[in-house]
């Protein structure tokens, strides 16, 4: 178990960097339990401007 919380967490920073890497400025998260890695590592990106809506289907209206 230890071994997959440690790949999320791997995934997650990869996800992020690769998104602040190719020009993304704006992340819109609904956070949850299936998506605190990803959720975590894009906040942890000082170049990603976060915001957190805890709905997801105004996250998504929002995000367009």
């Amino acid at each position: 178990m230890a071994d997959q919380a440690l790949i999320n967490t791997q995934t997650g920073l990869l996800a992020a960097a690769l998104l602040r890497r190719e020009g993304i400025c704006d992340v819109v998260i609904s956070p949850g339990s299936r998506s605190t890695p990803l959720a975590v590592a894009c906040m942890r990106e000082a170049e990603l401007d976060c915001s957190v809506i805890l709905d997801e289907r105004s996250a998504g209206f929002f995000a367009l």
